[in-house]
């Protein structure tokens, strides 16, 4: 579990390019150049730096809500979307790796409330966008405004006993079966 946790922790390093100088340590300024875009009155951006263990670099430029005009911060909740796939792509394969789960597992196994027409999506599936899971925006109300959490998408996914086609036998990109790799994860 503690290569997962340093997988997610490595994101910030990933999402934003940081310039170095000699010796590896991050110099403000050259921070600043990069992080220009994000400042003042735009869609704002934070940077967390990690280096052996101590945070180096913690800061963050723009608005986190422009319309509300409230500035980002360090612990401002970005929805990274997508970008955080092929994390959650990640902490499975180690979970496979360390024996914890199978690719080949039923999704059910570890999300027993997954609806009949589920049961027999795999956790291969699921990374593959193969499962036929409905997207879970198509079972949204269109009057909804919050942002959804992966629980909600699991109760989403409980409320509707269909799929868009049997398991296995097709491709559909799916913000949903990853939605549910990252419950399987946390469990």
């Amino acid at each position: 579990m503690n290569r997962i946790r340093l997988l997610i922790r490595c994101v910030a390093l990933l999402l934003v390019p940081v310039a170095c100088a000699t010796g590896g340590h991050p110099i403000n300024g050259d921070i600043d150049v990069l992080m220009k875009r994000y400042d003042g009155a735009v869609p704002g951006a934070s940077l967390l730096v990690i280096r052996d263990t101590k945070s180096v670099v913690r800061r963050s430029w723009g608005l986190a809500d422009v319309e509300g005009n409230v500035a980002a911060n360090p612990a401002t909740n970005y929805r990274l979307a997508s970008v955080t796939k092929q994390f959650t792509a990640a902490a499975i394969l180690l979970l496979a790796q360390d024996n914890k789960l199978e690719l080949s597992d039923r999704a059910s196994q570890y999300l027993p409330s997954l609806p009949k027409s589920a049961a027999s999506i795999t956790i291969h599936q699921l990374l593959t966008h193969t499962s036929g899971l409905i997207d879970y925006e198509d079972l949204m109300a269109d009057t909804a405004t919050r942002q959804i959490h992966d629980a909600d998408v699991l109760k989403l996914v409980e409320s509707k006993d269909s799929l868009y086609f049997a398991p296995g036998t097709s491709y559909r990109y799916s913000n949903t079966g990853y939605s549910l790799l990252s419950l399987i994860v946390e469990r």
